[in-house]
């Protein structure tokens, strides 16, 4: 998966390809079901890159299979979410649809806030699509507090960082002070 992922980087897409199907083979013959959902996954994204839906949508579909049999509720949502956008993106907006709420549903279950917000501006991108501004008005605006919400919570983070630090660096120049004094 990892030298995949380097050709991946380098733009060697073909050979990126090989290297996750021969990850996929090895995992496959290991029993590596971990391995196995992940060579999928990887594989799906770079069949979307190439305009290849109908292999990345067998991935995707076999990555879910996994995640149900495991209930490994982010391996569920990562695959329906990625369905959802593959249905999309091919104007299929009923499975769109369909999927992103599945995905919802899931993503929710593990909690993971900044998938859940990429799964809200999907869904309210696909309302769009559909003419349905309304619905699509009322997603935008979930998406929007979960963006703000995680802006703001990074935000609080950083300044209470660097209000440690601040505190750090003044105790040691009152200890310096002492020291000297």
């Amino acid at each position: 998966n990892n030298i995949g992922l380097a050709n991946k980087q380098l733009g060697n897409i073909s050979e990126a390809i090989a290297n996750y199907n021969r990850s996929l083979d090895i995992s496959r013959a290991a029993k590596d079901i971990k391995g196995i959902s992940t060579s999928l996954i990887n594989l799906s994204s770079l069949y979307v890159g190439q305009g290849d839906a109908i292999k990345a949508e067998k991935s995707l579909q076999e990555a879910l299979l996994i995640g149900n049999e495991l209930n490994d509720k982010n391996l569920i949502s990562n695959s329906l979410q990625n369905l959802s956008n593959i249905y999309k993106e091919n104007h299929n907006l009923k499975n769109a649809l369909l999927f992103a709420r599945k995905a919802e549903v899931a993503i929710e279950e593990t909690g993971n806030i900044d998938m859940l917000k990429d799964n809200k501006l999907l869904l309210s991108n696909i309302y769009e699509e559909m003419g349905d501004f309304k619905g699509s008005l009322a997603f935008h605006k979930q998406y929007t507090t979960l963006h703000d919400s995680i802006f703001n919570a990074g935000n609080t983070e950083r300044f209470n960082r660097l209000q440690t630090e601040f505190e750090t660096i003044k105790k040691e120049k009152e200890i310096e002070i002492l020291k000297v004094d």
